[in-house]
Formats: C-alpha cells, sequence, structure tokens
C-alpha cells in the first residue's frame, strides 16, 4: 500500500456542507481523503448513505471505517456507472479534486449519470486570479511550487471563475449557486479571518482564494 498524504487533503469543509440542501439520502464525496468530511455530513444527518472515492490506499483504508462505503479508484479512468445505478446520488461532491484531473470535463459528464433529476453537484476550485498569483507572475517573474494551497504542485489544471463556470455549463450543469472564500494570504495564517471584509469590495475576484458552486443537471433543451 502506498500513500501521499497530505494535510491539506483532510478536513470536515462546514463550507461545503452549507451549501448542501436540508434534505438528501445518498451522497457520494469523490476524492474523499480520510472521509472527515464524510463522517461530519453523517453526523449530522445519521440516516444519510455516504460513498467516498479515494486514489490513495492508506487514506482509503480509514475512510472505510467513517463511511457506509468506499472506493480506491483512479478518478481518470473511474466509470461511474459500472458501480451505481442510474440517478442513485441525491448530491456529489468534488472538493478541490478537479484541478488534480488531466480531463476533468470527461468526469464531469459521466457523473451526470448517477446524479438524481433533483439532485445538486458541489464543486469547489482554487482560484488562480488570487492577487498572489499575479505578484509572482508579473512582478517576480515566477511560478512557485508548493505543498498546498493554489500552487500545489499536484495541481494539473487552473480556473478563474469565468472558467469554471464554462466549464461547468459546457458539461450539462446549470449553476444555481456561487460562493467565495476569501483569504488575506494563500498560505494559512491567522489574518487570513479576516478575509470575508473583502466580500464587500467591488472587484474583490483578486481576493477569493476557493469558488464554491452548486449545480443541477441541465433540463430540457438546454440538457442537449
Amino acid at each position: 500500500m502506498s500513500s501521499s498524504f497530505n494535510s491539506a487533503y483532510v478536513g470536515c469543509r462546514p463550507d461545503i456542507q452549507a451549501l448542501m440542501p436540508e434534505r438528501f439520502c445518498r451522497v457520494l464525496d469523490l476524492g474523499c481523503s480520510d472521509g472527515s468530511l464524510g463522517r461530519s455530513i453523517k453526523e449530522n444527518h445519521p440516516g444519510a448513505e455516504i460513498v467516498g472515492i479515494e486514489i490513495d490506499e492508506l487514506m482509503a483504508a480509514v475512510a472505510e471505517c467513517r463511511l457506509d462505503r468506499v472506493l480506491c479508484a483512479d478518478l481518470e479512468s473511474f466509470t461511474p456507472t459500472k458501480y451505481f445505478s442510474a440517478g442513485y446520488f441525491d448530491v456529489i461532491i468534488l472538493a478541490d479534486v478537479l484541478e488534480h484531473l488531466r480531463e476533468p470535463w470527461t468526469l464531469l459528464a459521466q457523473l451526470k449519470n448517477i446524479l438524481h433529476e433533483q439532485g445538486r453537484l458541489i464543486v469547489s476550485v482554487p482560484n488562480v486570479r488570487f492577487y498572489e498569483t499575479i505578484f509572482q507572475l508579473v512582478v517576480r517573474g515566477d511560478w512557485p511550487f508548493r505543498p498546498r494551497g493554489i500552487h500545489d504542485r499536484t495541481h494539473l489544471r487552473f480556473f478563474t471563475r469565468k472558467s469554471l463556470l464554462a466549464m461547468l455549463d459546457e458539461c450539462g450543469y446549470e449553476k444555481l449557486e456561487l460562493e467565495k472564500n476569501f483569504r488575506i494570504f494563500e498560505q494559512p495564517r491567522r489574518l487570513n479571518r479576516l478575509g470575508k471584509l473583502f466580500r464587500w469590495f467591488p472587484g474583490n475576484d483578486l481576493f477569493v482564494y476557493q469558488y464554491l458552486a452548486v449545480c443541477r443537471k441541465k433540463r430540457g433543451r438546454d440538457a442537449g
């Protein structure tokens, strides 16, 4: 068994949970890590079935003790309909996962098959338009590779608000909500708690650390 454990990928993500619908029965957490998010959801909704998918074998083993079912699989080659029936899940979560994939479009398109007609897709991605990225490129002429954050060295794709929404639209989803997590610094610091003050500033996208989108499948003519 191998592990690439990174503490940045572990947490109960209250920002994600705040976007979940009031009622649901089945949740799929892709890239579930050690199952912390799913366990927290289950504690708040004891009757819900929580399923996780995780590529790291050791973290998947931990998650198995916390969730109803865990698959150890690579999302790049994952075929949702091989494991789940059509419309099985009420909520599908992709919390800081899409940026790690070579082809996130393929996965998003396939997930529609197992998302209920009234279901919700919840996605979070880091914002590459964050001011620190611009500073590093324009002023320092640098692109730092870091163990966590926007410049996580394992990121393969990079998103702005516009490109995230374009991808979701292209893959057949309708955006219902778009939330923002603000920071003053990319890396964890106490002062980041003051980042929420930027919510009231115009043009605050430069201080958005993460975007969180709630979507549903397109309906009618738009679904084509």
